[in-house]
């Protein structure tokens, strides 16, 4: 069965961070993409508002004396100002006494967005969708009176939503190409720690662990790792020191043992004379040299 190849560690690593940098920066590219929208779109507001009042300021005494060239001119002003995509004076009753596009002069509009704009009888803000299917048009009504308070007709002004798509457009953009910037970084910056400060102190470990296992204690392990690697460090040391001390001392004492079975064997076949103590004797010589035998090829294995 063929084994599944699987990633290592390191890069287990780098993509959570990635992960944690993606999440962090999507819910603060959010917060920054909500928060810019309200702040454009009051500006947005704050000019066309801005713009209505003085239109109502101005258009309170022509429109009382019925001078519409007037009040078509100031329109037209209107409309000239950038970011406008229409203005329209009307009366009282909604008729459009002036507008931007002069074909639009006397008709009476019966929408429900332009009866609840005349219906709130004070300033009124609403979106209205672009019939054509372009960007909507934030749509802004405010009353016209005289100087004793008398309703005298309203102010309408639509306000062009493109320029601040655009902008917010470029800003996701922006944003999307600092995020993504943010994560390549914070990717390179992990791996580099991470083979640094834990890639290469557990390699060092496990390449010392293998010899150790070998029986070679010559390796020298950095123990100054001020971390759990560094204990971990100190204390394969000490292990290493401590079957040092005892692997010499055992292989000594084999060689010692092996020594004394081979004089004993020979010291049997000197004796051949008392042949029941040689019968007896030889056998149990003969398995202990053996046994020697087997523990001194296990020492054999070990390298000092």
């Amino acid at each position: 069965m063929r084994r599944r190849r699987q990633l290592s560690w390191a890069l287990k690593i780098c993509v959570l961070v990635a992960s944690l940098l993606l999440a962090t920066s999507g819910v603060v590219a959010a917060a920054g993409f909500v928060h810019a929208r309200q702040v454009l779109m009051e500006s947005l507001a704050g000019k066309g508002w801005g713009m209505a009042h003085a239109a109502a300021a101005l258009a309170a005494q022509p429109l009382a004396a019925g001078n519409g060239p007037l009040l078509g001119r100031l329109a037209a002003d209107m409309a000239e100002e950038q970011g406008v995509a229409y203005a329209a004076i009307l009366d009282a009753s909604g008729r459009t006494v002036a507008h931007s596009d002069p074909a639009q002069v006397g008709r009476k509009k019966d929408d429900l967005q332009t009866f609840r704009a005349l219906a709130a009888r004070g300033d009124y803000a609403q979106y209205y969708p672009d019939p054509h299917g372009g960007p909507a048009v934030l749509d802004l009504v405010s009353p016209i009176r005289n100087g004793e308070g008398k309703l005298l007709g309203y102010v309408r002004l639509g306000m062009e939503t493109r320029p601040l798509q655009q902008s917010l457009h470029a800003m996701l953009v922006l944003a999307g190409g600092a995020a993504a910037g943010m994560i390549f970084i914070g990717c390179l910056v992990t791996l580099h720690l991470v083979r640094r400060h834990l890639d290469r102190p557990v390699r060092a470990l496990r390449q010392a662990t293998l010899a150790a296992a070998a029986g070679d204690f010559s390796p020298e392990i950095d123990r100054e790792w001020p971390d759990d690697l560094g204990i971990l460090a100190q204390s394969l040391q000490l292990v290493k020191v401590l079957l040092a001390n005892v692997v010499g001392p055992l292989r000594d004492g084999l060689a010692d043992l092996r020594a004394t079975a081979d004089g004993l064997l020979r010291a049997c076949e000197r004796g051949e004379d008392d042949t029941v103590a040689a019968g007896e004797l030889r056998p149990a010589v003969e398995r202990l040299n053996r046994i020697v035998e087997r523990l001194h090829a296990l020492t054999l294995q070990l390298k000092t």
